[in-house]
């Protein structure tokens, strides 16, 4: 295992079994506890549950500072001290054999325990994980194009003249949990809607869209916004959001079958999905 933690001020602090900081123990890795809602009746056997949530993620990780000198040890505790700053969030990525997941976190605590000699310092690490997820890396892309085929160079002929493609996309989202999308629709585009045909779910934006302008809706729960770009500045549009739709569509686990549309009959825009899968454990 190798933990790798991003702090919000770009310092990197590696710990593993071949590092500076060598990792001794780790725990909070697995799925989550959970908070349970639940009531009973006069006479009910057992009990109804009425919500279950994820409680946050409580995360440990203990492990040696490998200073070559007590001044390099006592220089290593200053760097962590700043890295992992109480009042500021990070990113911890997690690195298996196998693959690598992100997950953001606050320290809750960091102990350097005093020992009289300086070699293999011991360090504790305490962190809290709000939002509960490991997430992917990066985003994973899907594209839907208005326009598909065309002349290419060289031709031969008879040429296939370009056609409008499918308006619907799959995607299988192979995560542990619903994921939230970032969607970019590119005008132009007249009343531009994104719809989940799986859930039913779908959001639109009653706006044309010129075409140099792009329009971002983000789902993610607490960090929902609808956006217009034009010319590198983006513009607040969410009291433009059709007010049928919502901001909480999601991909859900397995497949989801995504539609666009647009009023404008003659529209050449494409739309982009973005998503990073969501997961209980690493």
């Amino acid at each position: 295992m190798k933990f790798e933690y991003i702090s919000s001020i770009g310092e990197n602090i590696i710990i593993s079994n071949k590092s500076l900081y060598l990792l001794k123990n780790y725990s909070g890795f697995d799925m989550p506890d959970t908070d349970r809602k639940t009531t009973k009746g006069y006479g009910q056997d057992g009990v109804t549950f009425n919500a279950i949530t994820l409680k946050p993620r409580e995360m440990k990780i203990t492990g040696y500072i490998n200073g070559s000198s007590r001044t390099e040890t006592e220089n290593e505790i200053d760097r962590l001290m700043l890295s992992f700053r109480q009042k500021e969030t990070g990113i911890l990525r997690c690195t298996t054999d196998c693959k690598s997941m992100d997950i953001e976190c606050i320290t809750t605590q960091l102990e350097v325990p005093y020992q009289k000699n300086w070699r293999f310092q011991e360090f504790t690490l305490n962190l809290i994980g709000p939002k509960v997820f490991f997430t992917d890396t990066s985003d994973n892309f899907v594209e839907l194009t208005s326009w598909e085929g065309g002349m290419k160079f060289p031709f031969r002929l008879p040429v296939k003249l370009a056609h409008r493609g499918e308006p619907t996309v799959k995607i299988f989202n192979d995560g542990h949990e619903d994921t939230p999308v970032l969607i970019i629709f590119r005008g132009p585009a007249e009343r531009p809607k994104i719809q989940n045909l799986t859930t039913g779910s779908y959001v639109a934006v009653n706006q044309q869209l010129a075409e140099d302008e792009v329009l971002f809706i983000s789902t993610e729960y607490e960090n929902e916004y609808i956006e217009i770009e034009k010319n590198g500045v983006r513009a607040n549009a969410y009291n433009r959001i059709d007010p049928h739709g919502a901001l909480d569509m999601t991909l859900k686990v397995g497949d989801n079958v995504l539609k666009y549309s647009s009023n404008s009959p003659a529209q050449t825009n494409a739309v982009e999905i973005r998503y990073r899968r969501r997961y209980l454990s690493i």
